[in-house]
C-alpha cells in the first residue's frame, strides 16, 4: 500500500483509521515514525493487499481504495453486532467461523453437536438482525 496516513492538513486519513481499528492497534503502532514523517507519495505501509485482505476476511485481494474501506467498514460492523450476542453465542459462533467441526465446538462448550448448531443458528439470526438495525440507521 503506497499512501501517507496523513490528509495534507496533518490529520489521520480515515481509511489508516480504519485499519487500526480493524486490528485493534493505535495508529502510531501501525504507522512507524519513518512512515508518519514522509511526504505524500512517498510513505509504503509494510502490508501487502494479499496480508490486508486476510487481515479483514476477504477471500480475494481488494483491488481498489473504496474496496478497502468498504470490506474495512464491513468487518467493523460485523464485530459491533457480534457484542449484543451472549459470551457463550459469541464464543460457538467465533469458533464456527475459524472452521471448527460442530464435534469439535461441542467438546470444547461441553455440549452436543446438535446444540451447537442451534446456538449457532440463532447468533448468526441476531447478527444478521443487529447488521439490519446498523444499516438502517445509517440510511436515516
Amino acid at each position: 500500500m503506497r499512501l501517507s496516513p496523513f490528509y495534507r492538513t496533518g490529520e489521520w486519513r480515515k481509511e489508516a483509521v480504519n485499519v487500526a481499528t480493524l486490528l485493534a492497534c493505535t495508529l502510531e503502532d501501525l504507522f512507524g515514525e519513518q512512515q508518519q514523517e514522509a511526504d505524500e507519495g512517498e510513505t509504503q505501509v509494510p502490508m501487502t493487499m494479499a496480508q490486508l485482505a486476510y487481515c479483514i476476511g476477504q477471500s480475494s485481494d481488494p483491488t481498489t481504495a473504496e474496496e478497502i474501506e468498504t470490506w474495512v467498514d464491513r468487518r467493523i460492523m460485523l464485530e459491533r453486532a457480534m457484542q449484543v450476542l451472549s459470551a457463550r453465542d459469541a464464543q460457538v459462533l467465533t469458533l464456527r467461523l475459524a472452521n471448527m467441526l460442530y464435534e469439535d465446538v461441542a467438546l470444547i462448550m461441553k455440549t452436543n453437536r446438535e446444540r451447537v448448531r442451534a446456538i449457532e443458528a440463532r447468533a448468526i439470526n441476531t447478527v444478521k438482525k443487529a447488521v439490519a438495525q446498523m444499516l438502517a440507521m445509517e440510511s436515516i
